[in-house]
């Protein structure tokens, strides 16, 4: 009631509140509040906008859950074309909706659909994250399909020079945290006159 009906806070909000009902397994209420929400944001930021997509997959989620299976999986394969169209497959949301698509494949028992998408990932190289084409990868072994260890390897080395990037990040973090309190400390432990 305070930011109107047709605002883009009453859709953010909405969204909110529906991946709330959605993660309480109230699926019903969660589409419901989702659909208003992506019927808000289409009109107001237009349907290519990155917060519109999200909500596109958003909603695939409770239809998924649901087992509406031919809805949710056409909104996810909008969300992921769209926003592989707009920021590329290394953008960190076109890889969670071509993930959210997997699921949804897996979920529904398409095992030929998921087969051919996860060659399509495999086939893309580094151009997908490494965490995707490892679940491809892991999808392929296990249906004793041909895969080779190119395709993940690779990806291995990726997710393991990402995760040494970020410990070195977290101790640099780290120890310039404690540099703010130590250096204060040792310069006025310095200035003492014993020291002198």
């Amino acid at each position: 009631k305070v930011w109107g009906p047709e605002r883009i806070e009453t859709a953010i909000t909405l969204n909110g509140l529906g991946l709330v009902r959605n993660w309480n397994r109230d699926f019903d209420e969660a589409e419901a509040l989702l659909r208003r929400a992506l019927a808000i944001h289409e009109k107001v930021l237009g349907p290519e906008h990155p917060n519109t997509v999200m909500i596109l997959n958003n909603l695939a989620l409770p239809l998924g859950w649901k087992d509406e299976f031919e809805e949710s999986e056409k909104l996810f394969r909008l969300a992921f074309t769209k926003s592989k169209k707009a920021s590329g497959l290394k953008d960190p949301s076109t890889n969670l909706y071509l993930n959210n698509l997997l699921w949804l494949l897996r979920k529904k028992g398409d095992l030929d659909g998921e087969e051919s998408l996860s060659r399509d990932v495999l086939s893309l190289g580094n151009e997908a994250s490494a965490s995707v084409r490892l679940q491809a990868a892991q999808f392929m072994a296990s249906r004793d399909t041909e895969y080779t260890e190119d395709m993940v390897i690779p990806a291995l080395q990726e997710l393991l020079q990402a995760e040494e990037s970020q410990v070195r990040r977290q101790a640099a973090e780290e120890l310039g945290q404690m540099g703010q309190v130590a250096v204060p400390i040792l310069l006025s432990v310095l200035q003492q006159d014993h020291w002198n």
